[in-house]
């Protein structure tokens, strides 16, 4: 969050920006370390399950049983 205050001093016309530019920042790193996880997490859990449901879907139909498998 320091860039922009580098910035500014080096590049004096860009010194009157710097709160603005270090608010901006800011917001991009607060998004990119809360909400980004969580819209991952998100992401994955319906995509893993849409997955594994087309798998099962298009997966051969397993043999019968006999009756030796069955256990009562």
């Amino acid at each position: 969050m320091a860039n922009p205050a580098i910035i500014g001093e080096m590049i004096p016309s860009f010194k009157p920006l710097v709160p603005a530019a270090t608010a901006m920042v800011a917001t991009a790193c607060l998004v990119t370390a809360i909400l980004v996880p969580m819209l991952t997490a998100v992401w994955v859990r319906r995509h893993s399950t849409r997955d594994a449901l087309l798998e099962e879907l298009l997966s051969p139909a397993a043999p019968p049983l006999k009756e030796g498998d069955v256990q009562v």
